[in-house]
C-alpha cells in the first residue's frame, strides 16, 4: 500500500493509456508534475552545479518523450513495480547515458571492477559523487529494494577495504 496517489496501479494505467492517446500533451504535464522531482534529484546525483542539473534534466525528459513515449509505455502497471521504482531505475541510467556522452565512460579500478553491481554503485555513490550514506541509501533503495542501512554499511566497507587513503 502506498501513500503516493501517483504510484496507484489505476492512476498509471490510466495516466500510461492518455500518453498513447490523442490526449498525450495534457497527459505529459500531469506525468511532469507527479514525477520531476524524482528526475531532478535523479539527476541532481549526477552533477552539482544546477545548470548540468537542468541539461540532464532536460535530456531524460526528451528521452522519455522519444518516440511518442515507447520508454514510458514499456511500463507494465500491472506487475509488481511500481511506476516511481521502475521510473527510478529508468531515469538513473537515462543520466548515466547522458553523463558518459558529456565526460565519457570512466574507468573503474581493477579492485573495484571485481566487485558485485551493488558495491560498484556504492563505490560510485560514496567514493566518485561524495554522496553521505544516507543520501546513497535513498538513490539505491529504488534498485535494490530490499536494501538496508546495515546491508550499505557492509558495501561500503568492503570498497573501503579495497583502496588506498589516496584512492579514497
Amino acid at each position: 500500500m502506498t501513500d503516493d496517489h501517483s504510484d496507484d496501479k489505476s492512476t498509471t494505467a490510466n495516466l500510461l493509456r492518455r500518453l498513447a492517446s490523442t490526449d498525450a500533451g495534457v497527459a505529459w504535464v500531469e506525468f511532469l508534475e507527479l514525477y520531476s522531482p524524482l528526475i531532478m534529484g535523479t539527476a541532481a546525483q549526477f552533477e552539482y552545479e544546477q545548470e548540468r542539473i537542468h541539461e540532464c534534466l532536460l535530456y531524460v525528459c526528451e528521452q522519455l518523450n522519444d518516440a511518442g513515449f515507447r520508454r514510458l509505455l514499456r511500463f507494465d502497471a500491472t506487475g509488481k513495480a511500481s511506476l516511481r521504482t521502475w521510473l527510478g531505475s529508468v531515469v538513473f541510467n537515462l543520466c548515466a547515458d547522458w553523463h558518459r556522452r558529456e565526460y565519457g565512460r570512466a574507468a573503474l579500478l581493477p579492485a573495484i571492477s571485481a566487485l558485485p553491481a551493488f558495491d560498484q554503485a556504492v563505490y560510485r555513490m560514496v567514493i566518485e559523487q561524495g554522496m553521505d550514506k544516507e543520501a546513497c541509501f535513498q538513490s539505491l533503495k529504488a534498485d535494490f529494494p530490499d536494501l538496508t542501512r546495515e546491508l550499505l554499511a557492509k558495501a561500503a566497507a568492503r570498497v573501503y577495504s579495497l583502496l588506498t587513503p589516496r584512492q579514497r
